[in-house]
């Protein structure tokens, strides 16, 4: 998967870790709190940026099974009012035990109004992708009204359900914005040598989150990294079936944990695979199982232009003591196009 882009990503693990270790030793100084703030404030106080974004999520259980996804994201926001107009695809290579497929979702969201068009990759055998845990409805052909499709599926259960709740993903993207920066939020804060992007100067900065104040914070969903930025989680596109977490970092009820089989793309229905862990995720996330380090890129601007971003999260499943589940999720996130111009239509609904 990718094999170029998982190998910066390790590398950005193991640079943060080594940095982490020595910054994690030093209290944190108070300007270059300031600095990395105010960087942040201004950044999410624009009218309006291009976001582009690559993440690898690695998913491995007790009993060494695997699950991995590197999602390629491409988006415009436009602010309307206290929202965000969004314009913009995600592609998902996924990989499972069961095997590997791909999927690109191109999304659009009007003040308030969703709307989604999924297209698998030709190559994939439709029984490859994963599926969500029962509640099936079938998707339309091309371009359709997400936000219709929530209202006339209020109330459905399981891999349908969990799948209509991620029409805001595109929004969530924007949630490394909202990170708490201040001295009880930030456990470790370092100036790293500077950098440059596109010829232009960045200063850089290794930042280590408490783990609690994330989990309270706007930002919750991050600590839920496999969760959130592994793709449609939750029984959609390149997800694994569990619920998406709500905004105080607590799991959805009726989540479960494995792939599906033998149900085609667009009936988003199915079962475990024979022998596929059950694995109910905890209500609520530990801090103690949960670790978030961020390298900014702030450019002379003032903005930022640039995060990696390492999460870590280690759960037991109530329903079996003895299983962990451990996800790592590494994510490359560029800035571009601040306050530019950008024009953001509806589509025609099934084109």
């Amino acid at each position: 998967m990718h094999s170029h882009w998982r190998q910066i990503l390790i590398t950005m693990v193991v640079l943060l870790a080594l940095v982490g270790s020595v910054g994690a030793q030093a209290a944190v100084d108070p300007d270059l709190l300031n600095d990395v703030a105010t960087a942040f404030s201004q950044t999410a106080a624009v009218d309006s940026l291009h976001l582009q974004a690559q993440s690898l999520t690695e998913t491995k259980t007790g009993d060494q099974s695997s699950f991995g996804a590197v999602l390629t994201s491409n988006y415009d926001f436009v602010r309307s009012g206290d929202s965000w107009n969004v314009s913009g695809s995600q592609t998902t290579d996924t990989t499972t035990p069961n095997g590997s497929f791909q999927s690109t979702t191109d999304m659009i969201v009007i003040d308030g109004t969703t709307y989604m068009r999924i297209q698998r990759d030709a190559s994939a055998d439709a029984n490859d992708a994963p599926q969500g845990q029962g509640g099936g409805f079938s998707l339309p052909e091309g371009w359709f009204d997400l936000t219709a499709l929530q209202a006339e599926n209020q109330g459905q259960q399981g891999g349908g359900r969990a799948f209509l709740a991620d029409g805001s993903l595109p929004s969530s993207l924007l949630d490394l914005l909202s990170v708490p920066v201040s001295a009880s939020a930030v456990t470790a804060l370092s100036e790293l040598p500077s950098d440059s992007i596109d010829g232009q100067p960045m200063r850089v900065f290794q930042v280590t989150f408490n783990s609690q104040a994330l989990l309270d914070s706007d930002a919750a969903s991050l600590a839920r990294g496999g969760a959130v930025r592994g793709g449609f989680v939750n029984g959609g596109p390149g997800g694994f079936g569990a619920q998406p977490p709500t905004g105080d970092g607590t799991q959805a009820p009726g989540g479960g944990f494995g792939p599906g089989q033998g149900q085609p793309q667009d009936q988003l229905q199915g079962q475990p695979a024979d022998g596929a862990a059950q694995l109910d995720i905890p209500p609520t996330v530990d801090p103690a199982d949960v670790s978030v380090t961020f390298a900014v890129y702030i450019g002379a601007d003032g903005l930022i232009h640039r995060i990696y971003s390492v999460v870590a999260t280690s759960i037991t499943p109530a329903a079996d003591a003895t299983t962990s589940l451990t996800t790592t999720t590494t994510a490359q996130t560029d800035f571009t196009a601040f306050n530019q111009p950008a024009t953001i239509t509806a589509p025609e609904i099934g084109t």
